[in-house]
């Protein structure tokens, strides 16, 4: 009955040390991006296209400025500056343009803005593309 009783209680002393350590690390800071608040600005034609199927779509001139604003809430427990991106499904790297950085208090929410040249057709394709908002920030 003792070697049972201290397997128990060494058992019990390893798992309150896991979870001791487990709590020393903070959890992942995060902040939110309010899906929707999303809007879309500069469109040269908004509405159904018999080229795509008839799916509504968002089309730019060659050339011409799209901008996209959200709001972006900061619930990462201190204050940030955040710096919006979107980045397209064409080349990795080409295809990632920057908004200016804005400083954020904790628990506040802030209207971010990407403004960029819209490529050519010739450089992205006559296709629907696929785009992803994030922000990158500092504490």
């Amino acid at each position: 009955m003792v070697k049972r009783r201290s397997i128990i209680f060494m058992l019990m002393v390893g798992l309150m040390l896991a979870a001791a350590v487990v709590m020393a690390f903070p959890k992942a800071a995060s902040a939110n991006i309010l899906d929707a608040s999303v809007n879309w600005y500069g469109q040269a034609y908004e509405g159904s296209d018999p080229f795509y199927a008839g799916r509504n779509v968002l089309a730019y001139s060659e050339n011409g400025t799209a901008t996209v604003n959200f709001s972006y809430l900061n619930d990462t427990g201190s204050d940030i500056k955040a710096k919006p991106f979107i980045q397209f499904d064409w080349e990795a790297n080409a295809g990632r343009y920057y908004g200016s950085e804005v400083s954020i208090a904790n628990m506040q929410a802030a209207t971010l803005s990407i403004q960029f040249t819209v490529p050519t057709a010739a450089e992205v394709g006559l296709v629907e593309h696929g785009y992803y908002i994030g922000v990158e920030y500092q504490q």
